[in-house]
């Protein structure tokens, strides 16, 4: 059985909150309020660690995961976030969206981001393990905050739908076709070669055996 489904068989329970909900969420946490609820369904999980999504979260047939999870800085004075994890990295996607509660008053950020194999073959990587998104909630910056650098990963995997699968299958048959065409265009062109050279050799013979002496030339 996996770490994941070891420590926490309901960690990335599968709901449906609102931007807003899950940044109240995140405050709750990140100022150690007690939140027991909370906390059974949602787990601090390293997502910039030494293991690939797909490991973290093996054995779980849920293609949806909330859980916790601390940034990690490039050095210790840096403002800038690590984000490799495993043999690949978390790229973003776009910049963060602000989210604001009803009144107004701005409450954090969403940002998207996309798991990205630091190898040649991420075709069969991502055949083999699936597209891996995710969504990140932070809060704005609040000196009440105790826990600093955490945030809420809605993490999802992608995986390829039967549309994918036939256009990825029409496109190797087209690729299929046109080699099979370009092939035989080659080996047309061989034989109309071969036969122009055998035409020549056979027209140079003919030639070759005429006696220009016999034929008579009308001036």
């Amino acid at each position: 059985m996996s770490w994941y489904k070891q420590t926490c068989s309901i960690m990335g329970y599968r709901f449906h909150p609102t931007h807003t909900e899950v940044l109240k969420y995140l405050l709750g946490f990140a100022r150690n309020d007690p939140l027991p609820k909370q906390n059974k369904l949602m787990q601090e999980v390293d997502l910039y660690g030494d293991k690939e999504p797909w490991q973290i979260f093996e054995g779980d047939n849920t293609n949806t995961h909330y859980c916790i999870a601390q940034l990690k800085k490039k050095k210790a004075d840096s403002i800038r976030t690590e984000r490799s994890a495993g043999k690949g990295k978390w790229n973003p996607q776009c910049k963060a969206k602000e989210v604001f509660d009803h009144k107004g008053r701005l409450m954090g950020y969403v940002k998207s981001l996309k798991y990205i194999p630091r190898t040649a073959h991420k075709s069969s990587i991502k055949a083999a393990y699936g597209e891996w998104l995710m969504t990140e909630y932070s809060l704005r910056y609040s000196q009440d905050i105790k826990k600093k650098d955490y945030v809420i990963c809605k993490i999802k995997k992608k995986k390829e739908n039967d549309s994918d699968k036939q256009k990825r299958v029409a496109n190797d048959d087209e690729n299929m076709s046109d080699i099979e065409e370009y092939i035989d265009s080659v080996l047309k062109e061989e034989d109309l070669n071969h036969d122009l050279a055998v035409n020549s050799k056979h027209e140079l013979a003919l030639a070759g055996s005429i006696d220009l002496d016999a034929i008579d030339f009308v001036l």
